[in-house]
């Protein structure tokens, strides 16, 4: 996210916050994609993901009140959509192996007007990087949260983050220097 749709993410949020619902709808567009990935990165389901998103959504309409005026509340809304991620997994009975759910899922065919050729970037960078890597690269990458913020998030030293994030790096530029994007 530039500094610009920053600036107007934080813009639409005081319009919400005043009453104004129309300024959602811009909203919506500029942190949909970073909210969306995040969320797939843990169910590898479409249908899912969008179930989520949209909760994610919700809930955060309904937490309004606790949302800081003027500031960016992309970091909040990640962390609700994560959340309701792993409740999903609960509900499921699933809780014990979030991994085992992802490696028996399909992923669904993602029609993203922004990203279209997001599907197979993610399905090959998901060979090429621990489930754990690749996690941290979508928070990082997609999502823009700091290496201190995915660190709290997913409750892990923040050594370990920059650790795992250069590994995967690494592992993307080897591993990708053969990527050919379809037009």
């Amino acid at each position: 996210m530039t500094n610009e749709e920053t600036t107007r993410v934080i813009e639409r949020l005081n319009q919400i916050k005043s009453g104004d619902m129309g300024a959602f709808d811009e909203f919506y567009q500029l942190t949909k994609y970073p909210i969306y990935y995040s969320v797939f990165a843990l169910t590898k389901d479409d249908l899912v993901t969008e179930d989520i998103l949209e909760e994610t959504y919700l809930k955060f309409l309904n937490r309004l009140d606790q949302v800081k005026k003027n500031k960016n509340p992309l970091g909040y809304l990640l962390i609700i959509a994560r959340n309701l991620a792993l409740d999903y997994f609960k509900k499921e009975n699933r809780v014990t192996s979030i991994e085992d759910y992802a490696s028996e899922s399909e992923i669904g065919a993602v029609v993203i007007e922004k990203y279209d050729d997001s599907e197979r970037l993610l399905l090959r960078m998901q060979s090429l990087l621990t489930k754990e890597e690749y996690e941290i690269v979508i928070l990082y990458v997609l999502s823009e949260l700091t290496h201190k913020e995915i660190a709290k998030q997913l409750n892990k030293p923040l050594g370990t983050i920059t650790w795992l994030y250069s590994n995967a790096i690494k592992k993307l530029k080897k591993g990708l220097s053969d990527y050919e994007q379809v037009e």
